[in-house]
């Protein structure tokens, strides 16, 4: 390609508006700590009741106290993060649905791991964040009170799975039908072009 037609494609692209860097870096990490703790907990569910288990079931619920501390942190950046200029695409029931889904996934990214601490203090089982913090109870044992957590911690679990592949969808529907810069703006690479 000739110098000149190389200036000429260069000045056609834009750089793409893009979420604030902290809000990026928040987006990934929930990310990658929603998967371990959910990975951690299906692992040690399957696993015969043990040493081992109970050590897995340590990881799970330190990782999911770690995504609450992540969704407090995440709720704060956000609230002081404007959107990026051109990231309200759509009619008006997609922007509405968006909306409502990323409200539905704040509630799930506090309400799983609150549940979840439910069902520890319930079974009265003592626990230390990474084994090094002691956790307070937020409730007083009762095994009535935690199998209702358990279902809660459960469908809390199953909501978000819901949410998280239409969240996916929606993305990949932005990049590969919209054909819009909505993906592009929260991942996590600079200086990217359309």
């Amino acid at each position: 390609m000739s110098p000149q037609a190389a200036s000429t494609v260069a000045s056609r692209q834009t750089v793409i508006p893009r979420w604030s860097t902290a809000l990026i870096v928040m987006h990934w990490l929930m990310v990658l700590a929603i998967l371990v703790t959910m990975s951690l907990g299906w692992i040690a569910d399957d696993m015969p009741r043990s040493l081992a288990q109970y050590r897995m079931f340590g990881w799970h619920k330190s990782f999911g106290l770690l995504v609450l501390a992540l969704a407090v942190l995440r709720t704060v950046v956000r609230l002081r993060a404007s959107a990026p200029p051109g990231n309200r695409p759509g009619r008006l029931w997609e922007r509405r649905a968006a909306r409502v889904s990323h409200g539905l996934l704040y509630v799930c990214m506090f309400a799983l791991p609150v549940s979840g601490w439910l069902v520890n203090s319930a079974s009265d089982v003592p626990f230390k964040w990474f084994w090094l913090v002691p956790v307070p109870d937020i409730a007083a044992a009762s095994p009535e009170l935690e199998e209702i957590a358990r279902s809660l911690h459960a469908g809390f679990l199953w909501t978000l799975l819901t949410l998280l592949a239409i969240h996916i969808l929606a993305a990949l529907r932005h990049q590969f039908v919209l054909r819009d810069s909505v993906l592009w703006q929260m991942l996590p690479l600079r200086g990217l072009r359309r």
